[in-house]
C-alpha cells in the first residue's frame, strides 16, 4: 500500500470505495493468485478506516482470460469494466 494514503475521515469512512486498476500498465505479477487481489486491497483500506464495499474498476478487459476474471471476482469484490474518460464511471 502506498505510504501517502491518508486515513479515512468520518465523512468518507462509509462512502463507496472504488479502486481504479490499469491492468495494461500494472499487470499482476506472474504466479500471484488473482483471487487474493481484492481481499488484500480491501484489508489495507479497512486498516485505513474505509469500511464500505470495495469495487475495483478495470479499464481494458480485452484479452484478459475468463478464468483470471472469475478468480479475481471470487474474493467477494465487485469488478467493473470502465471506459477511460467516461464520467458515468464515477457513479458506480
Amino acid at each position: 500500500m502506498t505510504k501517502n494514503v491518508k486515513k479515512a475521515t468520518p465523512e468518507f469512512a462509509t462512502s463507496q470505495t472504488i479502486v481504479w486498476w490499469d491492468m495494461d500498465s500494472c499487470p499482476l505479477p506472474n504466479g500471484y493468485d488473482p483471487s487474493r487481489v481484492g481481499p488484500r486491497i480491501d484489508t489495507e483500506l479497512k486498516n485505513l478506516g474505509y469500511n464500505s464495499r470495495l469495487t475495483i474498476g478495470i479499464g481494458n478487459l480485452e484479452g484478459v482470460p475468463l478464468d483470471f476474471l472469475k478468480a479475481l471476482s471470487s474474493g467477494g469484490v465487485v469488478i467493473k469494466q470502465l471506459s477511460l474518460g467516461n464520467k458515468s464511471n464515477l457513479s458506480l
